[in-house]
């Protein structure tokens, strides 16, 4: 895949955040107390989510530099200064709103409908507008991970999770 220049810029970018992020947060997990018989502590999914962030940008690091060695002009060819800068559409300014509005929309909503619907709704909702299948797709995924979720935080870790107003 050839990346345009503005790309390769803006992919490393993000790369560096990610990177600069997933080893604060491995760095900063380390100072957590640990947990008394072997049991994993309140450090363990820092460093799993530091972990998980330095390797995406590892990653998206490697696809840049991949890139740069596949569109490298032969010798003595010219070179083009001036790129043309693509600006977004329609549908990606809907997902990136989407997206980020999926953070304050769980918080204002967990307290009344509870961990689990709301995590299922926030799911569901963000596969449907980034444009997957709602029934076949969607609804079973969102399920999937909200119960996924429930059970690592809620049952396995003893986090406690928001409960909906009607369940007391």
């Amino acid at each position: 895949m050839q990346l345009t220049r503005t790309q390769r810029r803006d992919d490393t970018v993000v790369a560096l955040v990610c990177l600069a992020l997933g080893l604060a947060a491995i760095w900063e997990s380390r100072s957590f107390p640990e947990a008394a018989g072997g049991y994993p502590g309140p450090g363990l999914f820092p460093t799993l989510v530091g972990a998980v962030f330095a390797v995406c940008g590892l990653l998206l690091l490697a696809r840049v530099l991949l890139s740069l060695r596949r569109t490298r002009p032969p010798e003595g060819a010219s070179t083009t200064r001036g790129e043309a800068v693509e600006r977004p559409t329609r549908r990606a300014l809907l997902n990136a709103a989407a997206i980020l509005l999926a953070v304050p929309v769980y918080v204002f909503l967990s307290d009344v409908l509870g961990f689990f619907l709301t995590v299922a709704l926030v799911v569901g909702g963000l596969m449907v507008v980034l444009g997957t299948k709602v029934l076949k797709v969607a609804v079973p995924v969102a399920i999937g991970v909200a119960g996924f979720v429930w059970y690592i935080f809620g049952e396995i870790l003893l986090v406690p999770l928001p409960s909906a107003i009607w369940e007391g």
